[in-house]
């Protein structure tokens, strides 16, 4: 059975820092750890990764680290 992938966007990045939606976003990132779900990223998101504040680029290098799929537009 293959896994199910889930598309990821700078927003659920960004929530693993955010009050509200840190449980849901970082229980995602747990998933992709234990290879439950792969990962998507649009090559958009890895551009505004670029620009964004250190934490959140570690947070993006963890996600690739999970066998992150980038997809071109």
């Amino acid at each position: 059975m293959k896994k199910l992938k889930i598309y990821i966007d700078t927003s659920v990045i960004g929530g693993c820092f955010d009050e509200e939606f840190y449980l849901w976003s970082n229980g995602l990132f747990e998933d992709f750890k234990k290879s439950i779900f792969t990962p998507i990223i649009s090559v958009v998101t890895s551009y505004e990764i670029l620009g964004a504040p250190d934490k959140i680029k570690k947070k993006y290098a963890e996600l690739i680290s999970y066998g992150a799929v980038e997809l071109e537009i």
